[in-house]
């Protein structure tokens, strides 16, 4: 056996989801002929780990030696990196990432289940940023940026300030709040598709007006009564099946 003891989540970023690039521990590292790693990739430095039991004085790029705070990633993350939030619990706070629309940074959960994040969250003047699977406990808030996207997680509430090009896919939104679940003032080409917010107190989603969304679709409102609130008039939620463009009007 050329490994023995082989443990896949010991050497790749996330086997789990497929992701079979080299931790900065993995023992393949140099194995290979002349030196080379073996695996379907080389090691890189863009693949970074955060854990409720690291460290931020480590290097972040393996499972046993990542940091602690998503604070620290938020300092040294590049275009192009991929950050995995290990199971547990994170904090929360203000973060600012700086990806690009060619090159984004993925933040993401690494294992079955969502990683969790406590506290409240403010992403200021991000750019060029993916979410992908993560469970934020309290309200998520956005000042400036643009090309932020949200993918399969969950929150009690987003709201958004001068963002362009905001998109929401596969979220749950469900708050206690008597306020909107989601809120959009100031922003351009917004996409919400295949939402569900669990409105029971009051609008889903709130617009400043309708041209904040480029695109809306497959969006579920457990209450969808005057579920939308755009430009300061409620109305019913659109139905499902339904697509809206960037104008109001079905398309």
């Amino acid at each position: 056996e050329a490994f023995p003891g082989l443990d896949l989540d010991a050497e790749f970023a996330a086997p789990l989801h497929h992701d079979y690039r080299l931790q900065a521990t993995s023992r393949f590292r140099g194995a290979g002929k002349d030196g080379r790693d073996l695996g379907p990739y080389p090691f890189e430095s863009n693949v970074y780990f955060v854990g409720p039991q690291g460290d931020d004085a480590a290097d972040g790029l393996a499972v046993s030696h990542a940091w602690k705070s998503i604070a620290r990633a938020a300092t040294a993350l590049k275009p192009g990196d991929t950050l995995y939030l290990l199971p547990g619990t994170h904090g929360g706070g203000e973060w600012s990432f700086r990806g690009t629309a060619e090159r984004p940074i993925r933040i993401a959960s690494r294992g079955a289940q969502p990683a969790i994040v406590r506290g409240a969250v403010t992403l200021k003047d991000c750019t060029g940023l993916r979410l992908e699977r993560v469970a934020f406990e309290a309200p998520v808030a956005m000042a400036g940026g643009r090309g932020i996207s949200f993918h399969n997680g969950n929150m009690p509430a987003l709201s958004a300030q001068k963002v362009d090009g905001l998109s929401l896919a596969h979220l749950t939104v469900a708050g206690s709040c008597t306020g909107p679940l989601l809120e959009l003032s100031g922003c351009k080409a917004a996409v919400l598709a295949g939402n569900r917010f669990e409105n029971s107190q009051g609008p889903a989603v709130q617009l400043d007006r309708a041209a904040a969304l480029l695109h809306a679709a497959d969006n579920v409102c457990a209450n969808p009564a005057g579920a939308w609130v755009v430009g300061g008039t409620a109305q019913d939620a659109p139905s499902p099946a339904v697509a809206f463009s960037g104008d109001g009007h079905p398309v």
